[in-house]
């Protein structure tokens, strides 16, 4: 083999290795990595919804897309503390033309809306 072919295998192994690789630790870690690492910024909301995936029967996902003209999009990223995605969102609402301070995570998607793990005020009692 020469070491052309060994650049050229090398550079094939990468670009299809790390996109995995990344997309796989992103699924598994960024949640526990953001809640540890974040650091505060100041955005407006001025609307929250719960948008849900998948098959309810089997496995579902759901996410908290919060709206802000001053940051980017933002997902809640955060601890419920037994509360639901809807009883969440009401509460967010709450702080609708508000500018409030939100915890945004350390680890980020490129092109995707910005992760957030806490919103100042946020009451998360039942």
């Amino acid at each position: 083999m020469t070491p052309w072919e060994r650049v050229r295998n090398l550079v094939g192994l990468s670009i299809f290795l790390v996109p995995m690789v990344y997309g796989t630790a992103t699924v598994l870690f960024s949640g526990t990595v953001n809640r540890a690492f974040h650091h505060s910024e100041e955005c407006t909301i001025t609307a929250a919804i719960s948008r849900s995936s998948g098959s309810r029967s089997y496995s579902s996902s759901s996410s908290i897309y919060i709206q802000s003209p001053d940051c980017s999009d933002l997902v809640y990223q955060g601890k419920y503390h037994g509360l639901s995605d809807d009883e969440l969102v009401e509460r967010i609402r709450e702080f609708k033309g508000q500018k409030v301070s939100v915890e945004v995570g350390v680890w980020q998607m490129p092109f995707s809306p910005t992760m957030i793990v806490g919103v100042e005020g946020l009451d998360l009692s039942k």
